[in-house]
């Protein structure tokens, strides 16, 4: 009896001690793994200085959502960088989709060349638009992990070609 108990309290502090080991890992490779949660990272490459990259980003965000205003919770230019939540609809989610779209908070740092899109913090949105309490960190990774990439990658290339396109269409 002492010895199953023993056994018991062994095996409940291996796995206590080791929550890493069982941690939920991304399926691709736009995702990777920071302080326990999934962040979606595309680094791409421009040629606009820092000022420029933010403020067309800004611009951005301002023509593809409501308002920029209620998105964006930080715009630095001195630093490069702009800090907010948004919703993004998934481009390729069918009629009865679970998740047909994700709220997530992006991060936008400029350097001189360059800039780096992070999203971070992703839950579902449901059918009705009710954003859930289901992240993709939990049971729900197989479901939502595929509507976000689907989601954040039209919503890299989308933003990419606006800055990419910005400085061209400014000579109207």
């Amino acid at each position: 009896m002492k010895i199953r108990t023993f056994k018991a309290l062994l095996l409940s502090v291996a796995l206590l001690g080791a929550p890493s080991v069982f941690a939920k890992q991304p399926k691709s490779a736009e995702f990777k793994v920071e302080n326990g949660l999934f962040v979606y990272e595309k680094i791409e490459a421009v040629d606009l200085s820092k000022r420029e990259i933010v403020s067309h980003a800004a611009a951005f965000l301002a023509e593809h959502f409501k308002s920029s205003r209620s998105i964006i919770e930080l715009r630095d230019d001195e630093l490069g960088k702009i800090v907010g939540d948004i919703i993004v609809k998934n481009p390729k989610a069918k009629m009865l989709s679970a998740f047909p779209a994700i709220r997530t908070r992006i991060i936008i740092d400029a350097k001189d060349g360059r800039y780096r899109l992070q999203a971070t913090n992703i839950v579902g949105v449901d059918g009705n638009g009710t954003v859930t309490s289901w992240g993709i960190e939990g049971a729900n990774q197989y479901r939502i992990e595929p509507a976000a990439l689907e989601a954040l990658n039209a919503f890299s290339s989308a933003l990419n070609s606006y800055i990419n396109n910005a400085q061209s269409s400014g000579n109207w």
